[in-house]
């Protein structure tokens, strides 16, 4: 679980700030439902490193970053016991991730491209959406992914 934690949210760091943003939904969720202060450590680091990514970046997270917020993430989840959670408050991240897969898949077993690019962000970027849209449009969805894993503890008790 961490390591594939780590490798999803490396996949998704291809646009400034997809990865930090939609990290922060992780820790949030953690946050609230674990009330510990380390989520609340990574949500002001990651708020922080922000300021100067938004786009156009200054500070570059890269693979060792992406790599390393990616497993915290995935240690935070199994430690806390809410390791079901992640698929649907990581949602962006399991998507880019299948995006990767299904392309490799489409190239090696039917030798064309199912996306003009991979990871899916890179691919919307090819068919000409802005890079700020596409942060736009992944945040709303991990807000979406958010508020429904809130949900779905609440109702779990």
């Amino acid at each position: 679980m961490i390591v594939g934690s780590a490798n999803a949210v490396n996949l998704t760091d291809g646009i400034d700030s997809l990865a930090g943003t939609t990290s922060i939904f992780c820790f949030v969720f953690l946050a609230i439902l674990a009330g510990d202060g380390l989520s609340k450590i990574f949500i002001a680091a990651i708020s922080g490193f922000l300021i100067f990514n938004w786009p156009k970046a200054k500070i570059i997270m890269g693979d060792i970053g992406a790599l390393g917020l990616g497993a915290a993430i995935g240690a935070s989840f199994y430690v806390y016991k809410l390791d079901w959670y992640l698929p649907l408050i990581g949602i962006i991240f399991v998507l880019e991730t299948f995006s990767v897969i299904l392309q490799i898949f489409w190239i090696r077993v039917l030798k064309k491209r199912l996306f003009l690019l991979a990871p899916f962000h890179h691919h919307l970027e090819k068919k000409g959406w802005q890079k700020k849209t596409i942060l736009i449009f992944f945040n709303f969805i991990a807000i979406l992914a958010l508020i429904l894993a809130l949900y779905i503890a609440k109702m779990k008790g």
